[in-house]
């Protein structure tokens, strides 16, 4: 994901939870020494999160890079690693 849309999605988070405009100085940190500790914590929490797909193969099945996987299989390992899936997937 781009850093950019990731900040935009914190950013929108923190509005909601802590209040306050999300500005920053020069340096790019937040001014608020919640927001930029919050920061952190949000890019730890998303460069942390991994999905180990398990390997399988059959016609008619999605393709993701080299390996072939079901709508099923994905979903199961998403929700498995406490991913929430929207609904009309």
């Amino acid at each position: 994901m781009d850093i950019e849309k990731l900040r935009a999605e914190f950013e929108l988070w923190c509005r909601r939870t802590q209040g306050g405009s999300g500005r920053r100085n020069d340096d790019g940190e937040y001014i608020s020494e919640d927001w930029e500790y919050s920061w952190w914590a949000w890019q730890a929490s998303r460069a942390a999160l991994v999905v180990e797909l398990p390997e399988t193969c059959s016609p008619g099945d999605f393709v993701v890079d080299a390996g072939v996987f079901t709508l099923e299989v994905v979903l199961s390992a998403l929700t498995a690693a406490g991913i929430t899936v929207k609904e009309g997937v």
